[in-house]
């Protein structure tokens, strides 16, 4: 009977050391977008905050973009404590463009200049701050001698799609683009998502002795962005679309994008921005003496599209600093 008492009395004791550790611990709840928000909650947690899983216990809100399912969940969270935006993926500041409605949040963070100019361009409302660019080390240009081409287009969904019947038509022009010139690279690797290689519109590299397939599933696989990293070592150019072009670009490795005249249909004000968003290369509008020639030396528009879409590394203290205002 003691030893009951005294089990139900340290049960209580324990209770108690958690609710109040958690009212001198401010918490933070994360809705995590594979791992975008990985510096941001490391960031977090040095700074002496905690994180939990539980929601009716956070003090603050960090989110990336209201998806299907999160919508109603942050959105009350928001009528009674701070929310911040972390940026779902380095270029996703034109989502409060059409695509999604803004949301009233404490401070939505970015990546660079371009980011920040293109949402005061269109009008969004909340403040911004630029943070820097997080997932790798931001580095100097460095050129390249070898032949080994890097082809990564963008994942697909889950679904087995892509978000715009656009996009497959983009990466089917850029593939037959390298396939057409294929001869002039020792080897090409083509990363696909896993659902295969001719859903990713990536079937015209079949049959080839000098393709390597790389399949990535971009949903289930921890620390996605330095795999990427991993595979952008491996090449002397990357040809890319999305997440891994700027990884790429922001490591200094010779990259090309494509589909650069894609546009979303339901962004309002593309026009306003567009001249700073767009990157200086584009694979369809080149030849292969231009193509290879990438790899050689500093493009000085590139350089400048850098300082601005990707600018510098992530600086954590002024993203906590600005926590710390509302927190």
């Amino acid at each position: 009977m003691d030893c009951r008492i005294f089990f139900i009395a340290c049960v209580c004791l324990f209770d108690l050391r958690s609710y109040f550790l958690d009212k001198m611990t401010k918490l933070f709840y994360c809705i995590r977008n594979k791992d975008s928000a990985d510096d941001y909650v490391s960031a977090l947690n040095k700074a002496g905050y905690s994180e939990t899983r539980k929601l009716d216990r956070a003090d603050f809100l960090l989110f990336d973009v209201e998806h299907k399912g999160r919508l109603s969940l942050s959105s009350k969270f928001r009528e009674k404590k701070p929310s911040f935006i972390y940026p779902h993926t380095p270029y996703s500041f034109w989502l409060w463009d059409g695509i999604y409605d803004p949301s009233k949040v404490c401070c939505n963070f970015v990546v660079g200049e371009t980011a920040k100019r293109g949402m005061e361009l269109y009008g969004y409302s909340s403040r911004v701050e630029v943070v820097g660019f997080t997932g790798c080390q931001v580095r100097e240009f460095h050129p390249t001698k070898g032949t080994t081409l890097l082809f990564a287009p963008p994942h697909l969904l889950n679904s087995g799609k892509y978000t715009n019947a656009a996009i497959h038509h983009s990466v089917s022009r850029a593939a037959s683009v390298i396939v057409k010139n294929i001869k002039y690279f020792d080897k090409v690797i083509v990363s696909h998502s896993w659902q295969g290689i001719k859903e990713s519109e990536c079937g015209e590299f079949i049959g080839y002795d000098n393709v390597e397939f790389y399949p990535v599933n971009a949903y289930r696989t921890k620390g996605c962005r330095r795999h990427a990293v991993g595979q952008i070592a491996r090449a002397d150019l990357v040809v890319a679309q999305n997440t891994l072009s700027y990884l790429s670009v922001a490591v200094g490795m010779p990259t090309i994008m494509f589909g650069n005249d894609f546009r979303w249909d339901r962004i309002k004000n593309y026009h306003l921005y567009e001249d700073i968003y767009k990157f200086p290369l584009n694979l369809e509008k080149m030849t292969i003496d231009e193509i290879l020639a990438v790899r050689e030396r500093r493009n000085e528009d590139v350089e400048r599209w850098k300082e601005m879409n990707i600018g510098t590394q992530f600086d954590a203290e002024k993203f906590i600093s600005v926590i710390r205002e509302y927190v």
